[in-house]
């Protein structure tokens, strides 16, 4: 298999089909006890509750400290827990789903596939944030001892003619699966094994650059494990299932792709309130907002503009556009202009005290894009303040993933998630291994 190469010889993203290990239908068990949210938006409760199912995906995606996870997943296929397709195939993967203050019901379209895990520098997958070392070697260990992904990665393609749309659509007519998640979301997966229908998925992606939604985390163990495979193996040929890895694609260009707000939580402050907020007013026009309990995101309608929520009081937060001269970090100028940037800078930085280049690693900050839980948290006094932010835009993001930089943390939050455990992804050799050249 030749590496895919674009327009003037630049890499291009190479997919295949998948030969997917699914749950037994004669299992007997609801679907529903079977998948699990990604490990991190789920809650320990949800967790607890998880782990108390013998078959649960949980056990693979993220095995307690006293599990085997390469011991599970052979059991599980020995005893026909888990069973592989016969062929490999797209599978589609649909989401109905609502957002807060909106009864509209919107439906992401996407599919399941398998991608090289290429190398950053390759330019072929575009991330937009850091990960942290410790969290991708876990990953790297879990996948080492099961040679199994249970959770894809998401990537996003650009296709304003929709070409792949109908074929996904006609494929839904026969669904695998559809079941209601604890969110609430509808998710309906079905399966194209034409392989005429098949190149058109491999073709049109061949000539897309993919940036990476979610699952920066998990991506960067697939690359870090295929590299390490690569440097043992003389013989590699870039053929091998460790070279793969199992990725959802959606159309950047749809406008059922949402990213939600995500909100910074503040504890340990060392300021008083009146201190934060004279502090505050250097850099923002601070607006009282009389009707604290209904302070909303989606009131902020302008660029630069934030809602502060303390215990008792909110104020609207409107930066000072003429300070922006002041923003004197090295990024360029469309990073430093992200509300997010501003935020960090001159609020979380210069008015409350916390270093730019500590503020991924503090433990003063916290994170959240349900509004009823940054309440809560206020109310409990778990945290002595809320910001609440815009929503990041699509267009913003690939501009910044284009240009190689990286967003601030915590700056995107694609709705709905995926669920774990719809599919299964083997690398290991005979699991993985087949003729593909069919699909070329």
């Amino acid at each position: 298999m030749k590496k895919a190469i674009g327009p003037k010889g630049k890499n291009v993203a190479e997919i295949l089909p998948l030969r997917a290990w699914r749950y037994n239908e004669n299992l007997g068990i609801p679907l529903e006890q079977l998948v699990s949210p990604l490990f991190d938006v789920a809650s320990a409760k949800q967790l607890m509750k998880l782990y108390q199912f013998p078959f649960n995906s949980i056990h693979i995606t993220l095995p307690d400290k006293a599990a085997k996870p390469g011991k599970i997943i052979k059991k599980w296929k020995h005893d026909a827990i888990l069973i592989q397709d016969r062929e490999p195939a797209i599978y589609v993967y649909y989401q109905y789903f609502t957002l807060p203050n909106d009864n509209k019901e919107y439906c992401r379209k996407g599919f399941i596939a398998q991608i090289k895990a290429y190398n950053w520098e390759e330019k072929v997958i575009l991330r937009h944030e850091d990960t942290i070392p410790s969290s991708v070697s876990e990953r790297v260990q879990v996948l080492k001892e099961t040679l199994m992904q249970s959770s894809p990665t998401h990537g996003l393609y650009e296709d304003k003619t929709f070409h792949l749309e109908k074929y996904m659509d006609d494929a839904m007519k026969i669904p695998l699966y559809d079941i209601i998640d604890d969110l609430g979301v509808r998710d309906v997966l079905a399966r194209i094994t034409d392989p005429m229908i098949v190149k058109k998925f491999l073709g049109l992606i061949k000539s897309k650059k993919i940036i990476l939604a979610d699952g920066h985390h998990r991506i960067q163990a697939a690359i870090e494990y295929k590299n390490k495979c690569t440097r043992k193996n003389p013989y590699h040929n870039g053929k091998e299932g460790y070279n793969y890895h199992m990725m959802y694609f959606t159309n950047s260009s749809s406008n059922n792709l949402k990213i939600l707000p995500t909100h910074r939580l503040l504890k340990n402050i060392q300021l008083t309130e009146k201190e934060t907020l004279t502090k505050a007013k250097k850099y923002f026009d601070l607006i009282p907002l009389s009707q604290h309990d209904i302070a909303h995101p989606n009131q902020i309608k302008s660029k630069w503009s934030f809602i502060l929520l303390t215990k008792k009081s909110s104020y609207g937060m409107l930066f000072k556009r003429e300070l922006f001269k002041d923003f004197t970090i090295s990024a360029p100028a469309m990073l430093k202009e992200l509300d997010i940037s501003i935020l960090h800078f001159f609020f979380v930085d210069k008015t409350v005290g916390i270093p730019l280049n500590q503020q991924r690693y503090s433990n003063s900050i916290e994170y959240a894009n349900d509004l009823e839980v940054c309440q809560q948290k206020l109310s409990k006094e778990e945290v002595a303040m809320v910001l609440l932010t815009r929503a990041i835009k699509i267009e913003e993001i690939i501009k910044v993933c284009n240009s190689g930089h990286i967003l601030p943390q915590k700056s995107t939050y694609f709705y709905p998630k995926l669920l774990s455990g719809l599919l299964f992804g083997s690398i290991k050799e005979e699991e993985f291994n087949y003729p593909y050249y069919n699909y070329q």
